[in-house]
């Protein structure tokens, strides 16, 4: 479910990160401090963002085309905006927050993905039609997430999530416009 301006009624972002952890922890027989673990896993990343990363070989260029054909361009993830604060400035500018027409953070939406909220919400913000919007997503949560939301969409997988099982999605190794089946033309 998408929220208004002003409407939180779910969990803090922190407080669904350590729920996540207290999950993973009960399913594996362990308990943690989850919110312990959670705010550690947290600091670790953004720090390590703030030595400098690069974008995964063409996203830069598949955003650029996109803009550049008059696509609007959303980034829809459900991590917190702190973490992409921090990969923004990782990147140098290599890619920004302006290069985005909506940005849906853990703050947008009132459920994390696998649900739709996040892919419903950038759709309602930007008036789009779920059928005439492409998703490329790097895990099978966000492959879920869109395809609940009736978007098309590719698995983009990472390092982390190379070996998870995508399905009958698409699966893409270097992201190439061309490659989305898409046209960029205006």
């Amino acid at each position: 479910m998408a929220l208004g301006p002003g409407e939180l009624p779910r969990p803090p972002d922190w407080q669904r990160g350590k729920q996540r952890i207290s999950q993973y922890a009960a399913d594996h027989g362990d308990s943690v401090d989850a919110g312990a673990v959670h705010a550690t896993k947290s600091s670790l990343f953004q720090g390590a963002l703030a030595d400098g990363v690069r974008a995964r070989p063409g996203v830069v260029d598949s955003v650029r085309a996109a803009r550049e054909a008059g696509w609007r361009v959303a980034l829809v993830t459900t991590t917190a905006r702190e973490n992409l604060d921090a990969l923004f400035d990782g990147l140098g500018g290599e890619l920004t927050a302006d290069d985005f027409d909506v940005i849906v953070d853990s703050g947008s939406v009132s459920e994390g993905k696998p649900d739709p909220a996040a892919y419903e919400y950038a759709l309602e913000t930007l008036g789009e039609d779920p059928a005439a919007a492409v998703a490329v997503e790097d895990n099978v949560g966000g492959v879920a997430a869109a395809r609940a939301a009736g978007v098309s969409v590719f698995a983009f997988p990472n390092e982390n999530t190379r070996e998870h099982d995508f399905g009958a999605v698409e699966t893409i190794d270097v992201l190439v416009p061309a490659d989305l089946g898409v046209s960029f033309d205006a």
